[in-house]
């Protein structure tokens, strides 16, 4: 009689063992990722496959990156958002060796990946579930795909052409004009900086924007702006010195060369230079007030393509002299050696260095 009561027991707890071993081996074959792709915005995005990756450190970062980079993405991981579509990752999943895949995948609790546009402040498409990512055989999911798919979905073949982002901008973001000529200062579409102009006329980025804008009407070198189809316009900003040169000796080396100019050019007044150069520094912000920035804004206020510019520098009697030429974004600068040298012997080194930079144009 207690044989067949053990004997009894004994199969209750096969079947009991046996129905949980099946119940585990179900979640297993049925545990796989469920997820799902949500186009929220119906656009194809033209230009390179880059993309700024945003989300916490996790072991799994890796894996996406590996996975969107095999669609042909460049992933910018630097913490910053460097680009105008931004991919958002919000995941949690056990970390812990016990509770990993023997081939390294993950279980999430949740995942959610989305692609956002930082100008129009929008999702335009996520992919969001829970489970088994891939390598957790055999229930093995498809998370990083799905994700990798999606980016894929949302650009265009054509990788070369222009992204005109300047129309979908909305106009009353205070950083919206900083934010956009982050991304299209270095364009040669001529509409997005007419786009850029027109949504922020008022920026101080407006200026640089026009002047971009005229570059690339006048690409050629001989295509300059001139004036009733005679000279080309030019302007040669006041001496820059360093060490004791008097007042006296800029002034006649300045109207000397002044008159050599003017066989070649059309001159701005050097009223106007001084009025278009006070106006560049009360319009620019501290942080664009570069020497080079500047020059471009005077450049397009004056509407003069040529800017010379005359620089000395004296220690006792020998004396340095710089001439320097800016074309668009081209610079050219002679310099030479004065030893003991009165304002006539001066006067002709400037003249020299002035034909030594025309014969390199």
């Amino acid at each position: 009689m207690l044989i067949n009561n053990n004997s009894n027991f004994d199969m209750n707890k096969i079947k009991s063992n046996v129905i949980h071993l099946l119940l585990f081996l179900s979640i297993i074959i049925t545990g796989c990722t469920s997820a799902n792709l949500s186009i929220l915005k119906d656009i194809k995005i033209k230009g390179e496959r880059i993309i700024s990756l945003d989300t916490e450190p996790a072991p799994w970062n890796v894996k996406i990156i590996e996975t969107i980079t095999k669609k042909g993405f460049k992933v910018l991981t630097s913490g910053k958002s460097l680009t105008r579509f931004v991919l958002q990752i919000s995941a949690s999943a056990p970390t812990n060796p016990m509770h990993r895949c023997f081939a390294g995948g993950w279980k999430f609790d949740y995942y959610t990946a989305t692609v956002v546009d930082l100008i129009k402040k929008e999702n335009i498409a996520s992919v969001e579930g829970s489970g088994y990512s891939e390598d957790c055989e055999p229930s093995q999911g498809k998370i990083f795909t799905l994700t990798a798919q999606m980016l894929d979905g949302l650009w265009s073949d054509n990788g070369q052409e222009e992204q005109h982002m300047v129309e979908e901008i909305d106009e009353n973001r205070s950083n919206d004009d900083k934010i956009l000529w982050d991304l299209i200062k270095d364009s040669d579409s001529e509409d997005s900086f007419r786009q850029f102009i027109k949504k922020f006329p008022n920026s101080s980025l407006s200026i640089a924007a026009q002047f971009r804008l005229d570059k690339l009407k006048n690409k050629k070198e001989s295509s300059v702006v001139k004036v009733d189809g005679e000279k080309p316009r030019a302007v040669l900003v006041p001496i820059g010195t360093i060490g004791p040169v008097s007042k006296t000796q800029k002034n006649i080396i300045l109207n000397k060369f002044l008159d050599e100019l003017s066989n070649n050019y059309i001159l701005v007044p050097q009223e106007e230079y001084e009025k278009a150069e006070e106006k560049a520094f009360q319009e620019l912000d501290f942080e664009e007030c570069t020497e080079e920035q500047c020059i471009r804004v005077i450049q397009e206020m004056l509407q003069v393509e040529n800017m010379f510019k005359i620089e000395m520098i004296r220690e006792d009697k020998d004396t340095q002299v710089s001439l320097t030429l800016i074309v668009l974004d081209k610079k050219l600068v002679k310099t030479d050696f004065c030893e003991n040298c009165k304002t006539q012997s001066l006067i002709k080194l400037v003249s020299k260095l002035y034909k030594e930079l025309e014969s390199k144009r």
